[in-house]
Formats: structure tokens, C-alpha cells, sequence
């Protein structure tokens, strides 16, 4: 089953993750779309793992640039079973083996947000 979080806000404003052709709601039927890349996946050469980077995710401005870490899925409740063990430090971020694991978690997060009000 695929869960797809959208908001519709009293102005008529209508917003939420864009997905895949087939996975769920195509937003630009309620309108024009005004499209804002939230966050990327990005490699992490260092240690050979992908990331999720915050970009120009609405409400996220104070973290922009910044990758998530174990302790960001945690706050909003989200477990990391398919992130690689934590690296030692006070943030570690989250790392992922496969590409797909960290799109999955950046889904996750990003709703989770959005459904605690946050943007």
C-alpha cells in the first residue's frame, strides 16, 4: 500500500510530496504547481553510504544543508531499520547501503513533519 500525505490548507492551498507516476496523486489536477526540491539523496564519499540532505524544504530553513541524522528520525519517531549502525559522534548521520533506503527514509521523514504540523 503506498501513503501519500497532502495538505489542504483553508486558503486553498494544496501541498505535499510529488510522487512517481502511478504511486499516488498527481497535485497539478488541483492547479498550477509551484515545485520546491525539499531535500536530496547524496553520496557520501567518505564513507561510501548515501545520505539525506535537507535543500529548500519549507519550514526546514534551519536546516538547510544539513544532513539528517539518527537523532532527526528519532525526534519525529521514525526508526532507522535499514540505516547502517550510527558512526561515533554527537550526530550521526544517517547513512544507507542502498540508494532506495534512503528515499524511503526521506519520504518517511518529510510526512511525518508534515503531519505534525510543521510545514
Amino acid at each position: 500500500m503506498v501513503t501519500q500525505v497532502i495538505t489542504f490548507e483553508t486558503s486553498g492551498r494544496v501541498s505535499g510530496l510529488q510522487v512517481k507516476k502511478g504511486r499516488g496523486l498527481d497535485l497539478r489536477s488541483f492547479g498550477p504547481a509551484k515545485i520546491v526540491r525539499a531535500s536530496e539523496i547524496v553520496w557520501d564519499e567518505d564513507n561510501q553510504a548515501w545520505a539525506v540532505e535537507i535543500m529548500d524544504a519549507p519550514g526546514f530553513e534551519d536546516l538547510k544543508g544539513c544532513r539528517l541524522t539518527h537523532r532527526s528520525a528519532a525526534v519525529i519517531g521514525l526508526e532507522l531499520t535499514k540505516a547502517l549502525p550510527p558512526l561515533p559522534g554527537d550526530y550521526p548521520v544517517a547513512l544507507f547501503e542502498h540508494y532506495e533506503d534512503a528515499v524511503e527514509f526521506e519520504i518517511a521523514y518529510l510526512d511525518a513533519h508534515r503531519l505534525a504540523g510543521r510545514f
